[in-house]
């Protein structure tokens, strides 16, 4: 949240939903390289909104890639979603 600065670190398999404020995030895929090659994470992720339980806006759904954040990131003016691992 960029307004109030309150960041939180998400456990989601993958078909899990994640709810943060008005935020809805489903994770539909992951995939993860071998130890033996360069680490590399994505999860290909939805994310709706549903501001002031208003009807649901799609804002981002794509794959987001762990060691490049900013090559798939998703465009909110008050919450950023990173994939960590």
């Amino acid at each position: 949240d960029k307004i109030t600065a309150r960041t939180e670190t998400f456990e989601a398999a993958v078909g899990s939903t994640v709810k943060f404020g008005p935020l809805y995030i489903k994770i539909q895929s992951c995939q993860k390289a071998s130890p033996l090659e360069q680490p590399e994470s994505a999860a290909f992720l939805q994310v709706w909104e549903t501001p002031n339980d208003k009807k649901a806006q799609w804002i981002f759904s794509g794959w987001m890639f762990a060691p490049s954040p900013a090559l798939s990131h998703m465009d909110h003016p008050i919450y950023d979603v990173w994939v960590l691992d």
